[in-house]
């Protein structure tokens, strides 16, 4: 038989229910439970508290029932009402119950029982209730507030009644110190002895339902496993033989910070779990460590330290590849608030923190050691927090280095995934970009009506890669990140970035409203503003290298372009440099821009085909002084110049310059000179060429004979 079993063997009535702070003082009662298996005379039997007060419970011949329970109430009046139907016992005088901490003491014939409770043992509002008949009074591990809808349980079975018959587990030991080894247990326990490394050691200063036992080792010992031969905790369960190796402190980076949310949704009205602030770290060490003491904190200043989280004052065990998640805790709800809204987290390894540091905004988070050392740091910079949606997390998928691209938002439908992997993660083995992978391919930076701005990027690598932690660096210092999604963009794939929505949608429809978008374009938030007088751009990649530049301003248009506003600039050569004006072209998309579509062009080519019509011979005054000049563009909308030329080469009048053709366009010549002389009857050359939104230049040549009447004077041009 156990200890505690023999201590509890003759105990016949217990204290099993008190509320001791309920909102009204006159519904104050404690209840007793008979817990034998025969009827016990409550005569004799007395109530007291600290102060000394004292009641008589009842009269002689009133028993207790085996298995029953009485409340022993302070007005029987109230209480009634309050509980209709419950019978009770009136006591006078009442011992009255503190609210901030009493000791009642239940006593009868060579009987008693006591409990020295505490505010910290329950709540205002509900009462405090014994777990298990059987187990230890006067420990606060065996009580616990009221469930009930009632706020209390009088006259029935407590809604906390839980017996305890899980013997005790010796769950970690740790080197506290350099001269100390810590054993934590999974419950409090009796005081007892074990063996470090097969000595036999006494613990000092654990008492009787301590949850950890200390021992005293020299530090330049080194101690590997910690074994109890026998473990007992308060409610008589006995376990033989435990043993557990000691785990250590990390180092820095074998714990990382894998998992931010900081911005929770906690909403009454929308029917979903109320999200709560944490932070999850991971272990990348080859053995387990601890995360006793280990402390969540942000940016270091010169004038004050930062605030941190509380430091877990228990074991923390982090096997290799394993997380714990330390979570804001203020406010009600505790860990069962995270494990309602995340239940993949392990209950053990969840770490509340009273004294949450971070508002709402992603700042420097740092991972200390308990002697103050970083362990890890995640620094984001302000587009983090303006692109990440409330409810959702940053998720960390490359542990390899501090940078933003080892970062995206979570896409797991839940907002989050601490205790589990990280919905990123599968993406760790696409390649990063680097130079050459991506190149600008349009750039979209005087829109007019609906439009707006827009940079395009052209995937010119031969495998996948990774648009996260992408910067686009707007002039000498107006940096921005605009991936933030983990994610594999095939070769010859194209991204879009424009818009500063925080919702892809939303950036999608405003893109869509002026231009033809293919549906399935990623496009990313831009956040920033394309001068319309020009500027330098370049594509930063997550670790800081240049990827790709160029440059934009209206020179780099058609010449002969009338209106530059509303037309893109496309990247004729994805091989070719940004930066040189020769590389760039205006958009002959009737919508002024193609964000999504592949302009890109080998070098012209030839056209093919008759698309280039004038009459043969052309009589200015009997033809209305015009001839029909017509191209036709075949495939989809082009840029057009027609041009005359004479039989020596010099051109001597531009018909059509810089004009978008749709499909075909009907232009004509009135025989003049671009200076409006008449020009004598001779063989001309009409020449059109067009470049289509690919990017392909053709050009057509067709003969024409001006024929004037002889009595016509003419003007030979100089």
């Amino acid at each position: 038989m156990s200890l505690v079993a023999a201590l509890l063997l003759w105990q016949s009535l217990v204290i099993n229910e008190i509320h001791f702070a309920p909102d009204d003082a006159d519904l104050e009662f404690v209840e007793v439970l008979n817990r034998t298996s025969i009827p016990v005379a409550l005569n004799g039997w007395t109530l007291e508290d600290a102060s000394g007060t004292r009641a008589g419970i009842a009269p002689r011949g009133v028993t207790l029932a085996p298995g029953l329970v009485v409340p022993l109430v302070r007005d029987g009046a109230r209480f009634a009402a309050r509980w209709p139907g419950v019978t009770y016992l009136e006591l006078s005088p009442w011992p009255s119950l503190n609210d901030t901490g009493d000791r009642v003491r239940l006593a009868g014939p060579g009987d008693e029982d006591t409990v020295a409770y505490t505010a910290s043992w329950g709540a205002r509002g509900v009462s405090l209730e014994r777990r298990d008949p059987d187990g230890p009074s006067w420990h606060p591990v065996n009580w616990a507030s009221s469930t009930d809808a009632a706020g209390a349980t009088p006259g029935r079975r407590n809604s906390t009644y839980a017996p305890d018959r899980q013997p005790p587990a010796l769950v970690a030991v740790d080197r506290a110190h350099r001269d100390t080894v810590v054993a934590w247990f999974s419950e409090p326990v009796l005081v007892g002895s074990a063996t470090l490394d097969g000595t036999p050691r006494s613990a000092f200063g654990a008492v009787p339902g301590a949850i950890r036992w200390a021992f005293p080792v020299p530090a330049d010992l080194g101690v590997e496993s910690v074994s109890v031969p026998m473990l007992e905790d308060l409610f008589g369960n006995v376990a033989i033989g435990q043993t557990a190796y000691v785990v250590r402190a990390p180092a820095p980076y074998e714990i990382r910070i894998s998992e931010l949310m900081l911005r929770p949704v906690a909403d009454p009205h929308d029917f979903a779990p109320d999200q709560v602030a944490f932070v999850e770290i991971r272990s990348m060490a080859r053995v387990p460590v601890t995360l006793r003491a280990v402390r969540i904190a942000g940016r270091p200043s010169e004038e004050t330290s930062p605030p941190t989280t509380d430091a877990p004052s228990f074991p923390v065990v982090l096997p290799p590849g394993e997380s714990a998640v330390i979570f804001d805790a203020r406010g009600h709800g505790g860990a069962d608030r995270l494990l309602a809204a995340f239940p993949r987290v392990a209950a053990d390894r969840a770490v509340p923190s009273a004294t949450w540091p971070f508002g709402r905004t992603l700042g420097t988070t740092r991972l200390l050691s308990p002697d103050g050392i970083e362990l890890d740091r995640v620094s984001p910079n302000d587009s983090w927090a303006e692109v990440t949606p409330e409810g959702r997390s940053f998720e960390r998928y490359r542990y390899d280095a501090d940078r933003p691209s080892a970062w995206a938002v979570s896409t797991d439908p839940g907002g989050a995934t601490p205790g589990l992997t990280n919905t990123s993660e599968s993406f760790a083995a696409v390649r990063p970009a680097s130079a050459g992978d991506l190149v600008l391919s349009e750039i979209h930076y005087a829109p007019v009506g609906l439009q707006p701005e827009f940079v395009e990027i052209y995937v010119r690598s031969d495998r996948a890669v990774d648009a996260n932690g992408l910067h686009l660096r707007v002039g000498a210092s107006d940096s921005v990140r605009i991936g933030f999604h983990a994610s594999a963009w095939p070769p010859g794939g194209v991204v879009v970035v424009s818009g500063s929505s925080t919702d892809e949608h939303t950036r999608r429809g405003d893109l869509a409203a002026a231009f033809v978008v293919p549906p399935d374009t990623p496009v990313l938030p831009l956040r920033s503003t394309l001068v319309n007088t020009g500027g330098e751009i370049r594509l930063v990649a997550g670790q800081g290298d240049s990827l790709d530049a160029a440059r934009w301003h209206d020179g780099l248009h058609h010449p002969r372009l009338a209106e530059t506003r509303g037309v893109s600039l496309e990247r004729v050569d994805a091989g070719g440099s940004g930066m040189e004006a020769a590389n760039w072209r205006s958009s002959v998309d009737p919508a002024g821009g193609t964000p999504g579509a592949v302009t890109f062009s080998a070098r012209p080519g030839p056209a093919t085909g008759r698309w280039l019509r004038a009459p043969a011979v052309f009589h200015p005054e009997e033809a209305g002084e015009r001839a029909s000049v017509v191209v036709e563009t075949r495939d989809g909308p082009a840029l057009a110049d027609v041009e005359i030329y004479d039989l020596t080469g010099r051109q001597v009048r531009t018909i059509v310059a810089g004009r978008i053709v749709h499909d075909s366009l009907s232009s004509w010549w009135d025989g003049l000179d671009d200076e409006g002389r008449p020009l004598p009857s001779a063989p001309y050359v009409v020449f059109a060429r067009i470049v289509d939104r690919r990017g392909r230049v053709r050009t057509a040549t067709t003969p024409l004979v001006l024929a004037r009447p002889a009595a016509v004077p003419t003007e030979q041009p100089r």
